[in-house]
């Protein structure tokens, strides 16, 4: 796994986790850092042993023992095991010295849009559904919300629609008028 890419505030929260993990030392101090974005952020991940080996954070036959205690006596991550009858589940909490970054990170994630924010979003939607129904109309009349729908999912069906349609329209001797 390469160390990922984030943009503006979570570029921030990412480099501030690869530095603590640089000064304590931590094998691959970036895949760390993304690992635990992954993990505790993005839920793209979870805390298993194959998924440290293959990211070569411990050696195979290390992730209980010795990898899991590292991360929890350095403060990076914390567990509770369930019971569940004969089996048990462990689940996965961020330590306290990279709870921060990740509540930080999450905050972003979950951010809420304020009402003028959605007010601009609404109007560039308004805009160009309205471009679309007058592209549709002009290539496929009339207009629907189904045709909206198929369009708006397949966009080159209506350029190819058009495409068809222009050049139906110059054979019959109205280019004219497409042209117009």
């Amino acid at each position: 796994m390469k160390a990922r890419k984030y943009d503006g505030e979570m570029d921030k929260i990412y480099n501030a986790m690869l530095q603590r993990f640089r000064r304590s030392g931590a094998n691959i101090p970036g895949v760390l850092a993304s690992f635990y974005l992954d993990v505790f952020v993005f839920k793209t991940r979870t805390v298993k042993a194959d998924d440290i080996y293959s990211l070569n954070l411990a050696e195979q036959g290390t992730f209980s023992e010795v990898w899991r205690e590292e991360q929890k006596k350095i403060g990076y991550l914390t567990w509770t095991v369930t019971q569940l009858g004969p089996r048990s589940r462990v689940d996965y909490k961020p330590g306290p010295k990279i709870l921060k970054y990740i509540n930080d990170a999450s905050m972003l994630i979950d951010q809420v849009v304020t009402r003028s924010e959605f007010d601009v979003l609404s109007l560039r939607v308004d805009a160009l559904e309205t471009a679309l129904d007058t592209l549709i109309e002009l290539v496929d009349p009339p207009t629907s919300i189904e045709k909206r729908r198929i369009y708006t999912a397949n966009p080159e069906r209506l350029f190819i629609r058009g495409m068809k349609s222009r050049k139906e329209k110059s054979l019959s001797g109205e280019a004219d008028e497409v042209m117009n």
